[in-house]
C-alpha cells in the first residue's frame, strides 16, 4: 500500500476519548474501581473513504491515576499497561478490504512508546507544534 493515514490530535490529553475538559466522550466508558464489575469499553469506527491505505492502530489499556494500596493488593502506579490489541485494515487501490489479525500483548510496542515521547516533547514546548495551549504529558508506561 503507498500511503498511511495521517494521525491528527488536538486535545489537551493524550487520551483516546478524553475532552478538553477531561470527561470522556461517547468513545470511551473507563473502567473504575467503585464499579469492578463494569468492564471498561472503548469504540472506534473509521470514516474515511480514501483507498490504496494502510490503517493501523494500536490501543493500550493504562492506569491513569495511581490506585491506592489496599490491604491484599499493592495499587497500581499511574502508566501501568494492563493490556495492548493491535488490529487494523487495508484498502485495496479498488476499495477492497483485508482485516489485520487482531493481537493481544501486555507491552506497548516501540511505535507506541515513541508517540507518547512524541506527545510529551510537544507537552514540554520542545517541538514546533503544540496540540493546545495546556496539552498536558502523558506517563511513561510500564
Amino acid at each position: 500500500m503507498a500511503r498511511t493515514a495521517p494521525s491528527v490530535v488536538d486535545r489537551k490529553y493524550g487520551w483516546y476519548g478524553i475532552k478538553n475538559d477531561n470527561t470522556e466522550s461517547g468513545q470511551v466508558d473507563a473502567w473504575r474501581r467503585s464499579a469492578p464489575k463494569k468492564p471498561a469499553h472503548l469504540s472506534d469506527t473509521p470514516g474515511w473513504s480514501v483507498t490504496n491505505m494502510v490503517w493501523e492502530y494500536e490501543a493500550a489499556a493504562v492506569c491513569r491515576k495511581p490506585s491506592p494500596d489496599t490491604p491484599t493488593r499493592k495499587g497500581d502506579p499511574e502508566g501501568t499497561v494492563y493490556a495492548v490489541v493491535t488490529w487494523g485494515f487495508d484498502v485495496s487501490p479498488k476499495g477492497k478490504i483485508t482485516k489485520h489479525k487482531i493481537k493481544v500483548w501486555n507491552k506497548p510496542s516501540a511505535r507506541q512508546l515513541e508517540a507518547v515521547d512524541k506527545w510529551n516533547q510537544q507537552a514540554r514546548g520542545e517541538l514546533a507544534v503544540v496540540n493546545d495551549p495546556d496539552q498536558e504529558e502523558l506517563p511513561d508506561l510500564r
